[in-house]
């Protein structure tokens, strides 16, 4: 499991505010197709990693194993058959609409309130 998610951090390079996380589909701004962008394609262009890992582990000592086991499990559906139950906002109250709450002011990290301006000694920050 450590080894497959070493792979998996290693092919998406930075990922949104470098989270190594893809963007939801909220955050994306409307007509860039980023979800293709950010979706993992992997080709056959030097598909030779694999090989190259077994030889890594040969050359720590550990002895790849070329069998494949392969598990199948029966899937039954079993949601219940009534919904369920969410919250919604009403309408008007939503992020950018008249009556939504989506914060508008943004303090920055060591800023002192105008109400304590000269009481407050300012950080020194280098």
């Amino acid at each position: 499991s450590q080894i497959i998610q070493l792979f998996g951090r290693g092919v998406r390079l930075k990922g949104r505010n470098y989270s190594l996380k893809r963007s939801t589909p909220g955050e994306r701004p409307k007509g860039l197709h980023l979800e293709k962008l950010e979706t993992l394609n992997v080709f056959g262009v030097r598909a030779d990693y694999m090989a190259t890992f077994k030889q890594y582990l040969e050359d720590e000592g550990i002895t790849p194993s070329d069998e494949i086991l392969e598990l199948n499990f029966e899937t039954r559906p079993n949601m219940p058959a009534t919904r369920l139950k969410t919250l919604k906002l009403k309408d008007g109250y939503k992020d950018n609409q008249r009556l939504g709450f989506k914060r508008v002011y943004f303090p920055e990290l060591y800023e002192v309130p105008a109400d304590f301006q000269g009481k407050i000694k300012q950080p020194h920050i280098k």
